[in-house]
């Protein structure tokens, strides 16, 4: 069922995720390829879900095919505009974020937010900043050998 990914769409929002080998989709159009990025396999404009499914999804997605040094990934894009390259860069970049959030989740043991609107993940973040900016400083003055930082 792609109705959250309508969804997202609809409020204005982007999205990139990873295909799973089991997405079924039709084929729109085949956009051209940058020279420039010859890692790019393939990016096209599909719809995701069948004509015989109910699960079809009412936006046109972007299909696109990297190859790495490894694997060949599959990633989902609600923007239609963006060059394949930055959409990919997009995914990368979102990865280089997570070892801070599994800090942020785990080494302070911040596993809720004060809240759910923008103001409360803001004082959770700041907080979280002061409390990992403190036990920085007063692990520095303790000289133990029992502390992280001596």
């Amino acid at each position: 069922n792609y109705k959250f990914f309508d969804r997202l769409i609809e409020d204005g929002a982007q999205f990139i995720t990873r295909s799973t080998t089991q997405t079924r989709y039709e084929v729109i159009k085949s956009r051209p390829l940058d020279p420039a990025h010859p890692e790019i396999l393939s990016d096209q404009i599909i719809r995701l879900g069948t004509a015989k499914s109910r699960t079809r999804m009412t936006h046109l997605t972007r299909r696109i095919e990297l190859q790495t040094e490894s694997e060949v990934l599959v990633f989902l894009a609600g923007n239609l505009k963006r060059g394949a390259w930055d959409i990919c860069e997009d995914y990368r970049i979102r990865w280089d974020i997570e070892p801070f959030f599994r800090w942020f989740k785990s080494g302070i043991g911040c596993r809720r937010s004060l809240g759910y609107s923008l103001n409360a993940a803001e004082h959770t973040f700041w907080a979280a900043l002061v409390v990992r900016s403190e036990e920085r400083r007063v692990g520095k003055e303790c000289r133990s050998r029992w502390s992280p930082y001596h």
